[in-house]
């Protein structure tokens, strides 16, 4: 039995047409479902003081000063009056981290990252701002300068003071020319410096106005670290985390698992938490478990307590499983998608990038993958995110096979004898990276689907196997094809520029498409500066535009979060960001 066998009940190859049987066989890979890097939020902020406002809303303003506390995102039990204390939570991740160092992280660091750092703001689900490491803030007139008021009790695990100076010290490292992040919402373009006013008073000052500031402080990218141990380990510092967090971190054990255990001093939480003081749980390991199939019979075994990424055609089956809750949230942000590099041969052709979108059939994708729990998307946004616009799902208003074969046809490529499209004696081959540490289902059976779809217009679809690291690594250089890109929660759609301006291509692996355009590089600008909310709708559709129009995605499905935990778990928060957090969290 391979690792596609037994996925599901149903038997997933049933669900194929037979016409696409053979190509679908035909393909076998390991894979990975790759996570997103990270999320971003609704257009920030004028320095007012009203709240946040929710997704598909735009927020009021800046508050001038933290607001007042709200409840942290979803709980996923009944609230408890109090916790209990003591014991191990065990959570299956899906894979293993790049880092832990939070400005080269990415998303599968966030379980255990979560546990050991601290943000200076927090979000909730609802995109109100709470302190945090910072007690209160306030926005200059211009929207150009946060001053800072900060916790006065809070120190790092190693004992370095919390204040002004490790601010600073942290900020500062956005401007490091090195720097390897992963971002969604990209503060570094935007920094100028950070003055400390006073020990526990600091004024960062932009650049220009940014819009979603103080969102982007809520990612856990930018989550505190000690300056003294960042000092103390270099670049060993991504094994080596060091935060102010509720957890101190014990281990890293490559292919296995992150380990931390509580911080018996912590009395500094976020007041959008539950309760104050130490958590409730002695220690809190993080398991790679990349087999979606294993993460399931280790929770209902008993053997994990919380498991992230359940495929969605399994829920069903899962309500049924006794002493287990399946989650499914849904979560702003962008539509899963393929991104495709306009730099690589033969993707540099827009006509070929084209025909890939026409060929691609969503509804029997989601079908297939998903037994109908995801729709299909034809916008680079879900519904519920700042600056959706279903109008735009009529430039790929369905799939249109003969259009993709005239846009080859017109691009030069012929069909050859085996049905593969040829040019110039090459032949048209597109490549796909999926991460090999994984035999996570879904990416296989994407390129499976997909593969056969396209191979219906003369392409021939290939994946190419990486590690994670690798993967990052081949995402910055630009020399990859495809990316699959699943969906990550975001709030705000200036995560665009991390994928789209031409600044980061060859910079960061959020670059993906290789797309450089000076208009659309400013209207990124525009868009992250702007604070007129009806102005700042119009350049992120005109950015969507651009988006669809150059077939630098292909939309795919509107995504759903979910999880699995057992019964006696209590309070894990998901955050807006979609990954979830342990500091409220006990076993009863």
């Amino acid at each position: 039995m391979n690792q596609l066998d037994g996925y599901d009940g149903d038997g997933w190859l049933a669900r194929v047409s037979r016409r696409r049987f053979l190509a679908l066989v035909g393909l076998s890979a390991s894979a990975s479902l790759m996570a997103a890097c990270q999320p971003a939020p609704p257009p920030a902020p004028k320095p007012t003081s009203a709240p946040a406002a929710a997704p598909g809303s735009a927020p009021a303003g800046v508050p001038t000063s933290a607001p007042a506390a709200a409840p942290a995102a979803q709980p996923t039990t009944a609230p408890a009056a109090a916790g209990r204390p003591g014991g191990e939570l065990v959570v299956a991740n899906l894979d293993e981290p790049v880092s832990l160092d939070p400005l080269n992280m990415n998303g599968f660091a966030l379980p255990a990252a979560n546990l050991v750092y601290d943000r200076l703001v927090m979000l909730d689900n609802n995109l109100k701002v709470h302190p945090a490491l910072a007690d209160s803030w306030e926005a200059s007139p211009d929207g150009k300068a946060y001053t800072f008021k900060l916790k006065r009790n809070a120190k790092f695990h190693d004992g370095t003071p919390f204040n002004a100076e490790a601010v600073k010290s942290n900020l500062d490292r956005l401007t490091t020319p090195s720097l390897k992040g992963n971002f969604k919402i990209n503060i570094g373009g935007f920094y100028e410096r950070t003055e400390v006013v006073d020990e526990f008073t600091a004024r960062v000052q932009l650049k220009q106005a940014f819009a979603p500031f103080l969102f982007g402080l809520a990612e856990g990218l930018y989550a505190m670290v000690s300056p003294t141990a960042f000092q103390k380990f270099g670049k060993d510092y991504d094994r080596n985390p060091v935060g102010t967090g509720p957890f101190i971190f014990e281990e890293w054990v490559s292919k296995s698992h992150v380990a931390a255990r509580k911080n018996p001093d912590y009395n500094w939480a976020s007041s959008m938490f539950k309760h104050q003081g130490p958590a409730y749980l002695d220690r809190v390991s993080v398991r790679l478990i990349p087999d979606a199939q294993i993460r399931m019979t280790t929770v209902e075994t008993g053997e994990v307590h919380f498991a992230v990424d359940i495929p969605p055609d399994q829920l069903t089956r899962l309500q049924q499983v006794p002493k287990v809750q399946v989650i499914s949230i849904s979560a702003p942000g962008p539509s899963g998608k393929a991104d495709l590099n306009a730099r690589q041969p033969p993707l540099d052709d827009l006509r070929v990038r084209q025909a890939m979108n026409w060929a691609m059939d969503k509804e029997e994708m989601c079908k297939i993958l998903f037994n109908g729990a995801f729709t299909p998307a034809r916008t680079p946004l879900q519904p519920g995110t700042f600056g959706y616009d279903e109008s735009l799902s009529e430039i790929y208003p369905r799939t249109d096979l003969d259009k993709a074969r005239q846009l080859l046809d017109e691009a030069g490529w012929k069909p050859g004898a085996d049905g593969i499209r040829e040019k110039d004696g090459k032949k048209l081959e597109v490549t796909v990276n999926i991460v090999s540490s994984s035999i996570q289902a879904l990416p296989i059976k994407w390129a499976e689907v997909y593969q056969a779809q396209l191979r219906e217009v003369g392409i021939q679809y290939t994946p190419k196997q990486f590690d994670t690291a690798a993967l990052f690594a081949t995402l910055t250089e630009g020399s990859e094809m495809v990316t699959f890109s699943p969906g990550s929660a975001s709030v705000d759609p200036d995560e665009f520029r991390s994928l789209l301006h031409s600044a980061f291509i060859g910079k960061s692996a959020a670059q993906r498409t290789g797309y450089k355009d000076p208009h659309l590089d400013e209207l990124l600008e525009q868009g992250a500066a702007e604070q007129d909310q009806t102005k700042r709708k119009a350049i992120y559709r005109e950015i969507q535009e651009i988006m669809l129009k150059q077939a630098l995605i292909v939309p795919m499905w509107v995504r759903k979060n979910t999880y699995l935990q057992r019964d006696n778990v209590r309070d894990v928060i998901i955050d807006w960001q979609s990954w979830p957090g342990f500091y409220d969290a006990w076993l009863a």
